[in-house]
């Protein structure tokens, strides 16, 4: 499994009236699910075809995944 990138770089852009604004690199930090067996909430920093629960070892096909929204 990959692990996730903890740098951060900042550069200076220019905006339209012409005064500089700092960046940030967004990083997505991982996945959640539950496992439909034990109830466990799991965590992943990467999307894989299957998955494992830390609780009770059972393996799952991963359906589907997505980006939560705020």
């Amino acid at each position: 499994m990959r692990k996730p990138q903890t740098n951060q770089k900042t550069t200076k852009i220019m905006t339209n009236g012409g005064r500089s604004m700092d960046t940030v690199d967004l990083i997505a930090s991982g996945y959640e699910w539950t496992c439909p067996k034990c109830e466990t909430l799991n965590e992943e920093i990467e999307v894989t075809e299957k998955v494992s629960c830390r609780n009770c070892r059972r393996i799952f096909k991963v359906q589907d995944y997505s980006h939560a929204i705020e």
